[in-house]
């Protein structure tokens, strides 16, 4: 139980530190937004004694949000300390299982090797970091679309500018992308599209993408950097 309380500790601290060295300045990534619109669905839904809506992903983390808002309020900073206490509990969980699946197999190491991967999660886990766009940095790019991809729940594609630049380029979710009229027809290896999208801030040739005109017709993703 102390070793458990250790690592929670541990990784609290360092996503604390994180937080510290780099704020919290406001939500970013499609996935973000929508975790964060469908708690506020839920909580609405739930306040009204309505039916729970329908959800691409599991609900759990969102009913963790609906908790945390009526506790802290209506607010991505509430959403963000669900974020930070639920990644501090990986350790301690990483810990508890590892020890359980290799306490019958080989019960003398069982618990250095669940230390060792509490350990390696706790601070390992720290530093993850995730490509975000830079929000006033908008570019827009006209050129031939390539290498589209669908790695669930984004789509990816690669677009090639008159210069020789190439981008990689980031939709909404592929079911959100569709519905929009981004199909599989329209959007294909070899079609011309022109295309407007907020710049990474970690990858200098990748962008998160706004509006594309393709096929004749124009199509908006999202109204906010990712």
């Amino acid at each position: 139980m102390a070793g458990m309380t250790s690592f929670s500790s541990t990784r609290l601290m360092l996503r604390g530190l994180l937080l510290g060295l780099r704020p919290f300045d406001g939500l970013y990534g499609q996935d973000a937004f929508a975790y964060y619109n469908y708690a506020l669905e839920l909580r609405t839904s739930l306040l009204e004694n309505g039916t729970i809506p329908a959800f691409f992903w599991p609900i759990g983390f969102p009913l963790h949000l609906v908790f945390a808002f009526s506790v802290l309020g209506v607010s991505p900073q509430a959403a963000q300390w669900v974020n930070v206490i639920a990644g501090a509990l990986v350790a301690p969980l990483t810990f508890a299982l590892t020890r359980e699946v290799l306490i019958e197999r080989d019960g003398p190491h069982a618990r250095s090797a669940a230390l060792v991967a509490g350990l390696s999660v706790a601070v390992g886990g720290g530093a993850e970091k995730t490509t975000i766009d830079k929000p006033k940095k908008l570019l827009t790019v006209a050129g031939v679309i390539g290498n589209v991809r669908y790695s669930n729940p984004h789509i990816f594609f690669d677009i090639t500018a008159k210069n020789g630049t190439t981008w990689t380029v980031e939709t909404e979710g592929i079911l959100v992308a569709r519905s929009k009229g981004l199909t599989e027809q329209v959007l294909k290896d070899g079609a011309t599209a022109t295309l407007s999208g907020w710049v990474s801030r970690e990858k200098s040739a990748e962008l998160g993408l706004k509006s594309i005109t393709i096929g004749g017709r124009s199509i908006s993703m999202r109204g906010t950097a990712r």
